[in-house]
């Protein structure tokens, strides 16, 4: 992607929020323009916007940030990007934040290098006041710079822009299963792919966002377990009486490189060893279609065999970054799914789904895999484990029950369970 498409997006906060940084940046909007020119070069107004960054695990506090961005052209062909938290002694805005966060002076290095192609510089500078301890699990990962360092952003960047190329030019071969030939949809067209690829945006954007474990609007909280339940209504959902979606998630500890995670949990073959919803069950990959300069980046539609919900589809993204990944997917009715594809659909999707990471141990880091420290503040003997997060959405119409609650965190328990023991891992 050209330099100046890239700067054009890296300034848009919406699209930040929504479409290129959804697996960092967890809510995000400009507060105000100034339209003054300061320097010969200035593209566009300087503006003061606002940006919460998540490790999204359900424990761990989001950073809250407001600063000034501002870009200049440099030359033909080079955009500058500069970022910088214009109130560094003025801490009001941030005083229900648990994590004060401010930038200072950040940014990137947009230029064209050949047609259609654009290399990126970024430097990341921040100094963050965390009044809320990390916990044990995560302190690893924090504290060797792994989780919002500048290769991370630039990879997630770079992931974005082959997305977005691979919606505005996707050819049949990326969609090469034989969906008529299983008669389970019609013939997709080339505006089905691209609202397949909508779909899985905002299915992303949702699971994102809803790991801080909280909304504006109302929200219980319970524990147990290290199971971590929120509830708040779906904003999405025009029908308010359609109930209230819960929250479920926890993180673990696994004695296993995080690339051999990932693997499995998108490995078609082994799915219905972890999956609640076709457990034992045959489950099969109808379509799929890959993006990005790593294969793994991908979208998938799936068809578990059950016999009592024949009509049962999964849709599934996988994002994968220097840090790890996060797959999020979403169980749908085949005719809710082709509803969508009408754009006559209106139910809620209920997305649930892993975040995947090293877990920031030095000596994993020097071997290039995962390792370090558990939940129960026990160091692990083998340098080669990882950090995953198993989050549950669920729709509920009444008030919180206990029975409720049970069956929930019975759920998020058992997939949490088969995972360890597909691994070999077990509780001391």
């Amino acid at each position: 992607m050209g330099a100046s498409k890239v700067t054009e997006m890296l300034m848009d906060s919406k699209m930040r929020t929504k479409y290129i940084f959804p697996t960092i940046i967890t809510d995000g909007f400009t507060i105000k323009e100034y339209g003054n020119q300061s320097t010969r070069g200035q593209v566009g107004p300087i503006k003061l916007v606002y940006e919460q960054m998540h490790i999204l695990a359900p424990f761990v506090s989001p950073r809250d940030f407001r600063f000034l961005r501002l870009c200049e052209k440099v030359t033909d062909g080079m955009w500058l990007i500069v970022e910088v938290s214009p109130d560094f002694n003025n801490t009001n805005f941030q005083l229900n934040s648990p994590a004060r966060a401010w930038r200072l002076p950040s940014g990137c290095l947009i230029k064209d290098i050949s047609p259609g192609v654009s290399h990126v510089t970024w430097m990341e500078h921040v100094e963050v006041e965390d009044t809320a301890l990390i916990p044990i699990l995560y302190k690893d990962v924090f504290f060797h710079g792994l989780a919002f360092n500048s290769d991370r952003w630039v990879q997630i960047l770079s992931r974005c822009c082959h997305r977005t190329v691979s919606y505005n030019n996707i050819v049949q071969n990326q969609f090469d299963s034989p969906l008529q030939n299983m008669g389970v949809l019609k013939v997709l067209t080339q505006e089905d792919r691209k609202c397949i690829m909508s779909i899985t945006d905002k299915m992303m954007k949702r699971f994102c966002s809803n790991m801080n474990m909280k909304d504006i609007l109302e929200i219980l909280r319970f524990k147990d377990n290290d199971i971590f339940l929120s509830v708040c209504r779906d904003q999405e959902n025009a029908n308010p009486s359609n109930g209230l979606i819960v929250n479920a998630a926890t993180s673990f500890w696994l004695d296993a490189p995080y690339q051999m995670i990932i693997e499995f949990l998108n490995n078609i073959n082994l799915r219905s060893q972890w999956d609640v919803v076709c457990y034992g069950g045959i489950v099969k990959e109808i379509a799929c279609i890959k993006f990005g300069n790593q294969l793994d980046n991908s979208i998938s539609i799936i068809k578990p065999h059950i016999e009592s919900r024949n009509n049962l589809l999964v849709i599934q993204e996988t994002l994968v970054d220097p840090l790890g990944a996060v797959i999020a997917y979403a169980p749908i009715d085949q005719e809710d799914f082709i509803g969508e594809l009408n754009r006559s659909w209106t139910k809620t999707v209920l997305v649930s789904g892993f975040i995947i990471s090293k877990d920031g141990n030095p000596e994993c880091m020097r071997m290039n895999f995962g390792g370090a420290s558990t939940s129960r503040n026990v160091a692990p003997t083998s340098p080669n484990g990882s950090l995953v997060t198993v989050a549950f959405q669920v729709i509920y119409s009444k008030d919180i029950e206990m029975e409720f609650i049970n069956i929930v965190n019975s759920i998020i328990s058992t997939t949490v369970d088969r995972i360890k023991l597909a691994f070999n891992c077990h509780d001391p």
